[in-house]
């Protein structure tokens, strides 16, 4: 998502908050559609990395690979349209 705001001439902040990333992209004017659960790996950005006694199911990370992927393919193609 940093890459999309700096494609869409923003700068990326520093954070790895999915969800403020999100609306950043929405208050620049940028439709974001279909990415809104993206925030649900904010989990994995910040308290898995920090709390070493944390439990957690595992996740279907064969759902969570093709979100993320579309989302690489929309910022490359934004990267290309520059």
């Amino acid at each position: 998502m940093k890459g999309w705001i700096q494609a869409a001439g923003g700068e990326a902040p520093f954070t790895h908050d999915l969800g403020a990333l999100l609306d950043l992209l929405q208050e620049m004017g940028e439709e974001p559609d279909g990415y809104d659960s993206i925030t649900e790996l904010n989990f994995f950005a910040v308290q898995s990395r920090y709390d070493d006694e944390l439990e957690m199911q595992r996740p279907d990370w064969a759902a969570w690979f093709a979100v993320v992927e579309g989302l690489y393919r929309e910022v490359e193609r934004r990267l290309e349209d520059l």
